[in-house]
């Protein structure tokens, strides 16, 4: 497959699997900040967003502290990590036939981590971590509303046993946690009441 960038699947200790019941899912690790371990599988200093806070340029970072914010929780409490673990600078760098196999192999990661616990919530950033949720926990579509900036859509699916999944769009393009005319519809997407 020749991915050369490097790997992570997990944005938070290891032991954080089974513990929560909030994931978040994004595509795929992008460039590193400067001093980051290529080649991990996890990481053992707490919620990657959180530690490297102070020298990455990503807004993904942010945005990600934001919603940890809107949701409650602390950063740590949120099982964090991406479906195809293969670095690259962008999703669109990979060959065709990286983008296929990644998520592939993230796929079977997954479903031995929701096996673990079945999560009461989880947060997809982009389609394709919404489809391997979704296909994982068996959910279906409940709900499509207005994102409040543009003509983004949010969407929401529900397992038979109570799970949902909430699809945003890719928090470094899109930014919804930094317009307060998206935090409404975001609440109502995670069922924040």
């Amino acid at each position: 497959m020749n991915f050369v960038e490097g790997y992570k699947i997990l944005y938070v200790p290891w032991r954080t699997i089974g513990r929560s019941d909030t994931v978040f899912l994004s595509l795929n690790p992008g460039a590193p900040p400067d001093g980051a371990e290529l080649c991990t599988v996890s990481d053992e200093r707490g919620n990657s967003y959180e530690v490297e806070q102070a020298v990455t340029a990503s807004p993904i970072t942010a945005q990600f502290l934001a919603l940890a914010a809107l949701l409650g929780l602390r950063p740590g409490d949120i099982l964090t990590g991406t479906v195809a673990r293969f670095r690259s600078p962008r999703w669109r760098d990979l060959t065709l036939v990286q983008r296929r196999a990644a998520p592939d192999l993230g796929k079977e990661f997954w479903r031995q981590v929701f096996a673990a616990r079945t999560p009461r919530r989880v947060i997809a950033c982009c389609p394709e971590a919404a489809k391997i949720a979704t296909d994982l926990l068996q959910a279906r579509p409940e709900l499509t509303i207005r994102s409040g900036w543009g003509d983004t859509s949010l969407y929401r699916y529900r397992a038979e046993a109570g799970p949902i999944v909430a699809q945003i769009p890719h928090l470094s393009t899109f930014k919804l946690l930094s317009r307060p005319e998206c935090l409404g519809p975001l609440r109502t997407l995670l069922d924040l009441g």
